[in-house]
């Protein structure tokens, strides 16, 4: 069986990297493992996991002005839809020539989102339940009691962290909670 990679001094060059250049594509060259692997590790060990977004965010917390600038017209740009390129066709017919014009909105560029702007919360929101489920599949089925504590806490976590409205919304519960005011 082969040796793993999965070592200290690789992670710590992995999140190195990754806290230097934003980019884990860099993370997985500097440890020397694939794409796959990086991935699998991401799923497979949970500190990993938050080690990667916490190195992540360290990068945005240290991103010069001018690339958050950047990144943050990028993204205004795309909104505004003043992120457009004009595709010019021209097509020879018997009828004579034919020339056509599409203007396409274009997407911000992937660095600003994923480097600079960040994925938002959602991956973090995404970790903590994937945390919860593996909890929860652990757990024998008599202990309902457990789990619904475990849920309970996790959202009241969840809760302090972004606020009750943004949880009503990624849950979808607002509506229910302002039916069952009225």
């Amino acid at each position: 069986m082969a040796k793993s990679k999965y070592t200290p001094d690789t992670v710590k060059t992995i999140l190195d990297a990754i806290a230097r250049t934003g980019s884990d594509r860099a993370g997985i060259a500097a440890g020397g493992i694939s794409d796959d692997t990086f991935y699998q590790w991401m799923n497979r060990y949970a500190e990993f996991s938050e080690r990667v977004l916490e190195a992540r965010q360290r990068y945005r917390d240290l991103c010069p002005e001018t690339l958050i600038a950047q990144a943050n017209k990028a993204f205004a740009d795309y909104l505004f839809g003043r992120a457009t390129r004009t595709e010019v066709t021209e097509k020879d017919e018997p009828e004579g020539r034919t020339v056509t014009t599409k203007t396409i909105t274009t997407l911000p560029p992937r660095w600003a989102i994923e480097r600079v702007l960040g994925k938002s919360d959602h991956e973090k929101h995404l970790a903590a339940l994937y945390a919860l489920i593996k909890k929860i599949m652990a757990l024998d089925v008599g202990e309902l009691g457990e789990i619904k504590s475990m849920i309970q806490a996790d959202l009241e976590t969840l809760l302090l962290e972004v606020g009750v409205e943004e949880v009503r919304s990624i849950l979808g519960i607002a509506q229910a909670s302002k039916q069952d005011e009225e």
